[in-house]
């Protein structure tokens, strides 16, 4: 296994100039060392496009090259070259990897063997993933894709960016001035007009009923951005970076319902919604332009458009950095063995100080959705089923089954889409169950009603009254 080489040469603070805010009160907030907190570096030979983590793993893509890293070991696992793509994804449960490629293609990969297993050909933009479902944008259209099937779900609006929502209910399409917000079955729901809007240039939900929108607007002489929060079924404004405006804010992700994430070259931000303050800034690595920013499962992840990725370990709410002990890997610029040795002693002694008292946040259960197509019928009656279950803080490691009297126990996520067929009258209690990693446990219900058909039935539905 090749091993990542990592620098951990001191890289000063930037000064407060290079926050473009209004409010000077901000300077007085302090800004935290995210190097201290620094676990892997990686450098792609071609431009660096996108990053992204799943559990013990680091994603990292070139135009023309993907890596993957595990986390714990910092061994390289896969550097494999994928000439003219782009985005690159992980899947909810990490079988399979989305990527985007020159020719405005969407390709399915297979995790561990990297082999290609689906491809949708058409103009697209962009996608999202989140469960069983895949969001292509694009043109002529955009659709929505079950990936357990390979198959279409819905055709939806050409627009230009998109997400799933947590709950995988509902799709928010942007484009220009305008949002749309979709079910699942492509029927439009509402639009969230920003007319006084430059354009829109990302789109977070920061739950299942309210969207973060990073907007731009004409704001005196010049064109500064701001994240606003609307809610999906009203179109009402509830809350926005007020003030705050930023020349050159890039990129901004949902930290909880409340809080977010800003970022713009090397830094960072954590803004309150509530109390329209900043509460925390971070010192990045790099001072230039941030080409993605991913927030995920207690890491951060930032790619730059200079070939350089930075992944940080942190806490999953942000409040502060978790600093980890890291194992020298001496580059060619480290000047002498001396320096490198005292920075590593210094990162060691904060782990053994702070580590401990790291706080921790209340396990969220899991999400667990069950759907049948009928709920009654006559025998024998074939009724499709659709299991959706998510773990928003950690991960669904099994699931129980009682189906019709039959019991099914197994590990992993049972997202999936069956039929059965009730060949007896007869009333069907069917549940299921997950738990998480924390040993927290989602169950939900379904009874089916099964009707033997009479002879009064039968006349009736033969002479149609």
């Amino acid at each position: 296994m090749k091993k990542v080489l990592l620098s951990v040469a001191v890289i000063s603070l930037l000064s407060a100039d290079n926050l473009y805010t209004v409010n000077k009160k901000d300077a007085k907030v302090p800004v935290v060392n995210l190097n201290n907190s620094l676990i892997l570096k990686s450098t792609t030979s071609s431009k660096l496009e996108s990053t992204d983590v799943f559990e013990n793993n680091w994603l990292v893509k070139g135009q023309n090259q993907l890596k993957i890293y595990n986390i714990s070991s910092q061994d390289l696992l896969t550097d494999k070259t994928i000439k003219n793509s782009y985005k690159a994804k992980y899947t909810s449960d990490g079988s399979k990897i989305i990527v985007l490629n020159s020719s405005k293609n969407i390709v399915v990969y297979n995790t561990k063997t990297l082999k290609k297993i689906g491809e949708y050909a058409g103009e697209y933009k962009d996608f999202a993933v989140r469960n069983n479902l895949l969001l292509i944008i694009g043109y002529p259209k955009s659709k929505l894709i079950d990936l357990n099937t390979g198959v279409k779900i819905a055709d939806l609006k050409n627009d230009k960016i998109g997400e799933i929502s947590p709950n995988s209910k509902k799709i928010a399409l942007a484009y220009y001035k305008k949002i749309y917000i979709y079910n699942l079955k492509g029927v439009l729901l509402n639009t969230i007009d920003l007319n006084k809007a430059y354009a829109i240039f990302e789109i977070q939900w920061l739950d299942n009923k309210n969207i973060g929108v990073l907007a731009e607007y004409y704001h005196g002489s010049y064109d500064k951005k701001r994240v606003e929060i609307y809610n999906v079924i009203t179109s009402q404004l509830k809350s926005s970076t007020d003030s705050y405006y930023y020349k050159n804010l890039d990129y901004f992700k949902v930290v909880t319902s409340n809080e977010l994430l800003l970022a713009d070259n090397n830094l960072a931000w954590i803004y309150n919604l509530s109390t329209q303050k900043i509460e925390k800034k971070f010192n990045l690595s790099e001072n230039t332009n941030i080409d993605s920013i991913v927030l995920k499962d207690g890491y951060l992840s930032v790619a730059y458009n200079d070939n350089n990725a930075y992944l940080y370990k942190v806490d999953k709410d942000l409040s502060l950095p978790t600093n980890i002990a890291i194992q020298s890997k001496i580059t060619k610029q480290t000047p002498t063995p001396k320096v490198i040795t005292k920075t590593v002693t210094k990162v060691v002694t904060k782990v053994v100080e702070k580590k401990v008292y790291v706080k921790q946040k209340t396990n969220i259960k899991p999400t667990l959705e069950f759907f049948a197509s009928t709920s009654s019928g006559y025998a024998p009656l074939t009724v499709k089923f659709k299991i959706l279950a998510n773990d928003e803080d950690g991960k669904i490691v099994s699931y129980y089954m009682n189906f019709a009297g039959k019991e099914i126990l197994k590990k992993g996520n049972p997202t999936k889409t069956f039929s059965y067929t009730f060949d007896n009258a007869g009333n069907y209690n069917i549940m299921v169950a997950v738990k998480d990693n924390n040993g927290a446990i989602t169950t939900k219900k379904l009874t089916i009603k099964v009707k033997e058909e009479s002879f009064n039935d039968f006349k009736k539905n033969m002479m149609g009254n």
